[in-house]
């Protein structure tokens, strides 16, 4: 994992966070720090955005932010998400229902 990306990662969080929520920048600056090889596997990658995720959707649950930051919360967790569902995607952890569309409409059609 790329030092700067994650400190950026900590940077927003510590923003923004109060109460429970601060450990999610504790953790992600302890990954910065660490010796471990193994945390330059894209296993431990999605391990790390994982647990941050569940720390913003809780905070997002108990309202462990300022009013005034909740879209940046919001934007933290659609990130977080979005790493997380793309690592699984890639490796075919999730997979298309029998009924779910397979054409989606643009924003065109609803403006």
């Amino acid at each position: 994992m790329d030092n700067e990306t994650l400190g950026y990662l900590a940077q927003r969080i510590e923003a923004v966070a109060r109460g429970d929520f601060c450990e999610a920048a504790v953790l992600v600056r302890k990954v910065m720090v660490s010796p471990s090889l193994a945390l330059q596997k894209p296993d431990a990658e999605h391990a790390l955005f994982q647990a941050v995720w569940d720390y913003v959707s809780k905070a997002l649950d108990h309202e462990d932010y300022d009013p005034e930051d909740k879209q940046a919360v919001y934007a933290l967790e659609a990130e977080m998400a979005g790493h997380v569902l793309n690592f699984r995607m890639v490796r075919g952890w999730l997979r298309r229902s029998e009924t779910g569309p397979t054409d989606f409409p643009g924003i065109d059609e609803f403006m």
